[in-house]
């Protein structure tokens, strides 16, 4: 017997793709100084790819 064949899931919701990259314990550290200057890590990092690629 055949399985149905499975329709797609629900499309995200967000304005931006959700991204996946291994980071080692350097994330950790990252995370805590942005929380600490009052950022969250998602911004750190927009705000430093933005440096890098000359926007």
């Amino acid at each position: 017997m055949t399985e149905p064949k499975r329709r797609p899931g629900r499309p995200a919701t967000g304005k931006t793709p959700t991204r996946s990259m291994r980071l080692g314990p350097v994330f950790d550290q990252a995370k805590a100084k942005a929380e600490a200057g009052g950022e969250t890590i998602t911004a750190v990092v927009e705000r430093l790819l933005a440096e890098y690629v000359g926007k």
